[in-house]
């Protein structure tokens, strides 16, 4: 007894998620989510919440709602997941108790012995004195696949069109699927490395309970360097990254850039972001390394470095990687350009010695962004079955019968699920020109 009842509490919610209403209900609702989490800046410190969405600005939206509900981190929040899974299970449900069985009917072979079981279809042409082998040939040139029993013909094609709904159904799933997927084992890692540096993949963004970060393995930013359009304005910037394993040996190596990043492992190594961390002098044979500080001017971003000589402050100016660096004195004054590599005495006030100074190098840092997502490969399946399906659902299901009478006629119905009255057309055209 308890088994039945159990039994159908199970079908009963089966039949439930099954139901069209509630499935796009679960959808709707999964698209306004994640409306949401494009609208509302994800995984953001509570600070940046408080200055952005403080209470008086939108009360609903205030930074205490986003973070009592979870706003913050819609995506990798339980109830989001909670939502997928729902909508998974009321796929399948449809597919299993709707689609299956609605495919298993339309392939059900139907003959109609007479007259009289033809009444319901909302077009009958009879044709008189005509040989039915013409509409045979006529309906197998165009694929049709043609079943006899005694005088009556029944005939189909387009069958495969009935699957179109079930693929739609399991390419979502496949969807929903990789999207867990990536949640639950995927990673993101974010560094800013300083060209000829290794690194080891540490500063761990954000990490599903079931992801893995490989130790393994360290790499290193051989080289960076930019290329600049003929206005100062930056093409592109590129990384030339050398994959070790932890004896020390070389695994892999690639020159990454923006959109063209390095795949190692199902780990992607994106080119995000760059910047000038240090610059590198000779002052009279002595090697001096200073820092770079990143300062806006008129929306443009500049570097700025201090060097002490004699008890006064001066000031290395950088525009660009490789470039012409500017040397001003306290009061802001130029007082020389300078190039890497190039020796140039030069001569300060108040001070007695000349001066050799000579930049050495400009020193870059990349940002480079580190990805695992397992659920990506699923995902673009799921992608590629829901266009497959796309294309199929265009195709008709069509059904013909064909009833020989004793009178020496033909009598010639049909029905489709798709392009209805030009199907008909198309019965009446072939009758005529036969």
């Amino acid at each position: 007894m308890f088994k039945r009842k159990k039994n159908y509490i199970i079908w009963s919610i089966l039949r439930f998620s099954s139901n069209l209403n509630f499935a796009l209900i679960l959808l709707f609702t999964i698209a306004f989510t994640s409306f949401l989490g494009t609208i509302i800046e994800q995984n953001q410190s509570i600070e940046y919440y408080k200055i952005n969405y403080p209470e008086y600005y939108i009360p609903l939206f205030s930074w205490k709602t986003i973070l009592f509900l979870g706003l913050h981190k819609i995506y990798t929040s339980w109830w989001y997941i909670f939502l997928l899974i729902s909508l998974g299970i009321s796929l399948l449900s449809c597919t299993f108790l709707n689609q299956l069985p609605l495919l298993n009917l339309a392939k059900i072979i139907k003959f109609y012995s007479n007259l009289n079981t033809l009444k319901n279809f909302p077009l009958i042409i009879e044709i008189k004195n005509n040989i039915s082998s013409k509409y045979i040939y006529h309906f197998l040139q165009k694929r049709y696949v043609i079943l006899q029993h005694k005088d009556q013909l029944y005939l189909y094609n387009g069958l495969f069109s009935k699957i179109a709904p079930i693929f739609v159904h399991i390419s979502i799933i496949l969807i929903l699927i990789g999207a867990i997927s990536g949640f639950l084992m995927g990673f993101t890692v974010q560094e800013m490395v300083v060209e000829k540096e290794n690194f080891h993949l540490q500063n761990i963004i954000n990490a599903g309970p079931l992801s893995k970060i490989p130790q393994n393995f360290f790499l290193k930013v051989n080289k960076f360097w930019i290329d600049y359009n003929n206005d100062g304005s930056i093409s592109q910037f590129f990384s030339d990254i050398l994959v070790y394993d932890n004896l020390g040996n070389k695994l892999y190596d690639k020159t990454i850039s923006v959109n063209n990043p390095l795949i190692y492992k199902n780990i992607t190594f994106y080119q995000t972001d760059w910047n000038l961390q240090a610059i590198r002098l000779d002052i009279n044979n002595m090697y001096l390394e200073l820092p770079l500080i990143e300062v806006l001017r008129n929306n443009n971003k500049i570097w700025i470095s201090q060097i002490q000589l004699d008890n006064k402050n001066f000031y290395l100016v950088v525009e660009k990687l490789d470039d012409v660096i500017y040397l001003y004195d306290e009061n802001k004054d130029l007082i020389n350009r300078l190039k890497i590599n190039e020796d140039k005495k030069i001569i300060l006030e108040n001070i007695n010695d000349n001066i050799t100074l000579k930049v050495k190098k400009i020193i870059p840092s990349t940002g480079i962004q580190i990805k695992s997502d397992p659920g990506l490969p699923i995902v673009y399946l799921g992608f590629f079955l829901l266009m497959t399906s796309t294309v199929f659902s265009y195709f008709s299901f069509n059904q013909i019968w064909l009833l020989i009478n004793n009178k020496n006629s033909i009598y010639l119905t049909g029905q489709t699920n798709r392009a209805k009255i030009s199907f008909k057309q198309y019965l009446l055209k072939i009758t005529k020109k036969m």
